[in-house]
């Protein structure tokens, strides 16, 4: 279904940051009061595409801004964001991230580089994969825990940091970085033993660090673990994304064609260029499948969240195979719709909210996991003692793994942001599917 919204005098809708043109100049008089097209702009958005009928204002010019106007729906998800606050948000859409842009991992004499990301401050410096990072701001980093070298590297943009560095062939340098934003990876991977692997995906966006965004940052991540017998999904603290991204990723589990979730929906009637709600079905795409055959366990925790647990959703209805370790999910099944307004602010509308294809809504209450583990390090460990007792034992220092995992995820989970859900636009308008 095409779904074209010429109701907003030639507004091509946002998403992920594409631009937007509005053609409406008009104001409308209410109540002898006049309105601005900012205002207009906000309430035809939200009367056309809000789900939850019920709460639509029966005066909507009865309020003094599009703020209080959003404000009175009285939905956690649905806002308007003032010209000020919009650009912090749609820096959230997507992996801009403060710092060098290194991965690292710990060694004996400090932390060794395990990648430098393109286009970021570390890279520019001169830093390289294999360099070990031997002292931060003449702090020794041999010894240190993951969560205190991220610490040390943490700061705001500008903030210098002096680093000592071994290189091979025994050269030893100082060095001076300078914190800066970059676009960072949203998938991580790694080896936890030679049969087990671990992929990590912090979010689902289209601007990372790779052209293709998460879902070919995935896709990726396959291809480097194709060796594992076992692989550990990580899923905590992911806030979710866009459902576009999301739904490439889930599509590698699944033959195509298989339903994902339901979605009750308010899209545009071309015909009436009135808004509609419509009930719909998400399936997996073709050309993905390449995790089908592929045997899985999910993290997943209270942080886990929106576009992230319709993955869980799925896999509980068509992957059973596939074992969920942790604690309940966040219980955001509500996707939402964004644009970007005449004033350069930012409505933000909850269109849809999604339901499994089997079983309970978990929308406000979350997913139960397979296996109920109350802390992030036994999660882990459980996961890894479940892969081994399948495979042949093999010597493992959980500690270590834990400290590995932990500082990737210290260093890239994108902490404090909200949970998300959103649908992805064409330039035309148009739901991408």
């Amino acid at each position: 279904m095409k779904r074209i919204y010429g109701v907003f005098c030639g507004a091509v809708i946002l998403f992920s940051v594409i631009a937007i043109s509005i053609g409406c100049a008009s104001l409308r008089a209410v109540n002898n009061r006049a309105l601005s097209p900012e205002y207009m702009f906000a309430w035809d958005f939200l009367d056309v595409f809000f789900l939850f009928r019920d709460n639509i204002p029966r005066d909507p010019f009865a309020f003094a801004s599009p703020v209080e106007l959003y404000e009175s729906v009285n939905e956690p998800f649905t806002n308007y964001y003032t010209p000020n606050q919009a650009s912090r948000i749609l820096n959230s859409l997507g992996t801009s991230s403060a710092g060098l842009g290194v991965r690292l991992d710990s060694v004996q004499s400090g932390y060794a580089l395990r990648e430098v990301f393109p286009n970021t401050p570390a890279e520019k410096a001169g830093l390289k994969k294999g360099d070990t990072l031997t002292s931060i701001n003449g702090k020794k980093t041999a010894g240190l825990s993951a969560r205190k070298v991220s610490q040390l590297l943490s700061g705001k943009r500008g903030e210098q940091k002096e680093l000592e560095i071994a290189r091979a062939n025994d050269e030893h340098f100082a060095i001076t970085v300078a914190i800066d934003e970059f676009l960072a990876p949203s998938v991580f991977s790694d080896s936890l033993t030679p049969q087990i692997a671990y992929i990590f995906i912090s979010s689902f966006f289209t601007q990372t660090a790779v052209p293709g965004g998460t879902a070919a940052e995935f896709k990726n991540a396959l291809q480097e673990t194709a060796w594992a017998d076992q692989t550990i999904l990580d899923l905590r603290d992911n806030p979710g994304g866009e459902i576009g991204q999301a739904v490439q990723v889930v599509s590698e589990f699944l033959e195509p064609q298989t339903p994902i979730v339901k979605a009750t929906e308010r899209t545009l009637n071309p015909n009436t260029a009135q808004g509609i709600t419509v009930d719909t079905t998400w399936v997996s795409l073709e050309n993905h499948s390449s995790a089908v055959n592929r045997t899985f366990f999910v993290l997943m925790n209270q942080a886990t969240a929106s576009a992230s647990e319709f993955l869980i959703a799925s896999f509980n209805a068509h992957r059973s195979d596939i074992i969920s370790i942790g604690s309940r999910s966040y219980g955001k099944a509500r996707g939402q719709a964004v644009v970007l307004t005449p004033d350069s602010g930012l409505s933000v509308v909850t269109f849809a909210l999604i339901t499994p294809i089997d079983g309970p809504s978990y929308d406000m209450t979350g997913i139960e996991p397979n296996i109920k583990i109350g802390s992030r390090e036994d999660a882990l460990d459980k996961a890894l003692e479940i892969a081994e007792s399948r495979l042949t034992k093999a010597s493992l220092d959980s500690r270590s793994e834990n400290n590995k995992v932990s500082l990737l995820r210290y260093m890239y989970s994108l902490q404090n942001r909200k949970p998300m859900a959103i649908r992805e636009f064409n330039a035309n308008g148009i739901f991408l599917q």
